[in-house]
């Protein structure tokens, strides 16, 4: 009876004490699953619970498991906390060198033939693109793939290698200063240091002007000046041996040509000297022009006997004694005349004629004269190519040099624990969210 009785009366208790329905705003309709899983409801019907609680609370006592608070802290502040903690009590501090340099490449303008005007040309070239900048020696070109050469050898072990004959790099990244986390490990291997380099030595390259920016954190500050020049000394030497690399294949292909165009003067020369063995005509220019010389000389003879043949027909008469002497020499004249004709233009009697001969032996002196032109710019070309070799084609200009740090750079304490609790924090609400709306979907 007893129990029937308060039943009765809680009944009757929640008639009396609940208010009309009230209007839900739209945040509380966002947040009634959240509601709905820590069993709290407050945002419907507030005086309902209070009356609840005041008639109730004896006869049905029941605890809820606050899911978003225990939630929120493990998610958030425990992150925020033991960030905080390692930030402001273990991490150490990072002291960062910089410097700034960029590659350059000179193009020698030596003048002379035409590999002078090709390089004038491609220096013009240059100075509309930007790329180059005209000097009195040469033009100064922007070494870009060179930059990213060298790029790339500083992200890489060989320089690594290189400055640890001189500095010990595992020492100077395994110092007692820093802290457990951002220490090298004692057992890295080659593969780990690299990665560990990679992290500590930042590189930028402006696409524009080429400049490589090198920044260098280290744990001390003499350790971060002493890498940031070291890396320098062994982008000096990169370069360097790119420039050697140069010089060499500059004098092996002028040398090639040099050796290529004396083969054509052999070849040339050759091919003359077969011409006149054949032709059995040293210089078949001279022997045409003494053909021709011997043509005017007849010509001239013909002309006088032929003026005395004439003479002595109309004073002696046809048949006088000397008429057969005179016809025999004009004769004689004429043959020698239609001879050296046959000789120099050619008949259907003879194969071969002189003009066809000098047509063919100009031809063969071209390609000789030709092949001694190239032969002697070859030559020229290799005295070229030792004198810009023994100039630095390509060479590393630092214009900003390191310096000893005065403060830490890194660790940024106030700027790291934001985005550590930002982070956290969006880890939560989207997950919450989507714990929210599982459980909404099943009510």
């Amino acid at each position: 009876m007893t129990d029937v009785r308060d039943r009765e009366l809680l009944t009757a208790t929640r008639d009396e004490v609940a208010p009309a329905p009230q209007r839900v705003s739209l945040v509380s309709r966002a947040l009634a699953p959240i509601r709905r899983v820590t069993g709290r409801d407050v945002a419907t019907a507030p005086s309902t619970d209070v009356a609840l609680r005041d008639t109730a609370v004896d006869l049905y006592p029941k605890r809820s498991f606050n899911f978003v608070g225990w939630s929120l802290a493990l998610t958030v502040l425990v992150p925020f906390f033991a960030s905080a903690i390692y930030l402001f009590a273990f991490a150490s501090n990072q002291y960062v060198a910089e410097t700034r340099f960029m590659v350059r490449q000179t193009e020698p303008l030596l003048g002379g033939g035409l590999d002078g005007i090709n390089t004038n040309e491609n220096s013009k070239r240059g100075s509309d693109s930007g790329n180059t900048v005209p000097g009195m020696t040469g033009a100064i070109k922007l070494g870009g793939e060179d930059a990213e050469i060298v790029a790339s050898y500083i992200h890489s072990r060989a320089i690594i290698d290189d400055i640890s004959r001189t500095i010990d790099v595992r020492a100077v990244f395994q110092r007692p200063e820093a802290d457990f986390w951002a220490r090298l490990k004692r057992d890295a291997s080659a593969e780990d240091l690299t990665r560990y380099w990679n992290r500590m030595v930042m590189i930028t390259i402006e696409s524009t002007s080429g400049i490589l920016t090198v920044k260098v954190a280290s744990f001390r500050r003499e350790d971060s000046l002493q890498l940031a020049q070291a890396i320098i000394k062994s982008s000096e030497a990169l370069v360097n041996r790119l420039s050697v690399k140069v010089r060499a294949d500059m004098m092996q292909t002028a040398e090639d040509e040099m050796r290529r165009s004396e083969g054509e003067v052999r070849f040339a020369l050759a091919n003359l000297t077969s011409f006149r063995n054949s032709s059995r005509v040293l210089d078949p220019e001279q022997s045409a022009e003494a053909s021709g010389k011997l043509l005017i000389e007849l010509m001239t003879a013909k002309i006088e006997a032929e003026g005395q043949v004439f003479v002595a027909e109309r004073v002696q008469g046809p048949n006088a004694p000397g008429m057969a002497t005179l016809r025999d020499k004009l004769t004689s004249i004429n043959s020698h005349i239609d001879q050296i004709k046959d000789e120099m233009a050619g008949s259907r009697r003879m194969s071969t004629n002189m003009a066809a001969t000098v047509a063919q032996f100009e031809t063969l002196e071209l390609k000789k004269q030709f092949a001694e032109a190239m032969y002697k710019f070859a030559s020229n070309g290799v005295e070229r190519a030792r004198i810009a070799s023994e100039r630095q084609q390509v060479y590393l200009e630092v214009f900003q040099q390191p310096s000893l740090p005065e403060d830490f750079t890194y660790p940024e304490r106030w700027a790291d624990l934001f985005l550590v609790t930002l982070g956290f924090l969006m880890l939560w609400i989207c997950a919450a969210t989507i714990g929210a709306s599982i459980v909404d979907h099943r009510l």
